[in-house]
């Protein structure tokens, strides 16, 4: 009997051309998981993407290098949202997933960055406040939120980082899902040197 690739298999590609270092790696994942996708929509139910799927492509944008990581990773995370809107909840986003978009924004050069983090971060908030457990903020996520204002470039992208990052500051010392770690702290006042220090 014949072997066919299935959801696990093109899943795991997607997940190691997330750590590769190959220039192609964005043009090979978008062909796989066009073809998974297309297969899928034939009929092939051993193909239907999952939330793992949808993580590991936004993890293949925000390792990628490329200036719209953030922009791309977004509208990833919207088809996700879309699709789950219309009934699909397997793949109801989490905070892994938000995260992950978070990070792939703070490494792409869109001087609309921190606005973007800052507005999934709030959602976020929002949703867990709303009893949507899947969206508890935590540590990693506010570092990685924190990481994000350090890296706004311009002048007037710097005045919002640094207004998110006070925004932060307030989010680490009274929330009581973030932990006050060495961590944390030491990502802001990273950010804040390189926000202030020119």
């Amino acid at each position: 009997k014949e072997i066919l690739p299935d959801t696990v298999a093109y899943t795991a590609l997607l997940q190691a051309l997330a750590r590769s270092r190959s220039p192609d790696k964005i043009d090979t994942a978008k062909k796989w998981f066009a073809e998974m996708e297309t297969r899928y929509a034939e009929g092939n139910s051993d193909l239907k993407p999952n939330k793992i799927t949808y993580t590991a492509l936004i993890n293949c944008w925000r390792s990628s290098g490329r200036p719209d990581s953030g922009e791309q990773a977004q509208q990833v995370l919207e088809l996700v949202e879309q699709r789950c809107q219309e009934g699909d909840h397997e793949i109801k986003p989490d905070a892994m997933l938000y995260s992950s978009v978070i990070d792939a924004w703070s490494r792409g050069q869109s001087t609309e960055k921190v606005e973007r983090a800052w507005d999934l971060y709030s959602r976020m908030r929002e949703q867990y406040a709303n009893g949507n457990i899947d969206m508890k903020p935590n540590d990693i996520i506010m570092s990685t939120l924190i990481k994000c204002c350090g890296f706004a470039q311009g002048e007037k992208s710097k005045k919002k980082g640094l207004k998110v990052l006070l925004q932060c500051f307030s989010e680490v010392t009274s929330s009581k899902n973030i932990g006050q770690s060495p961590s944390t702290f030491y990502a802001l006042l990273t950010s804040l040197s390189r926000l202030v220090g020119d």
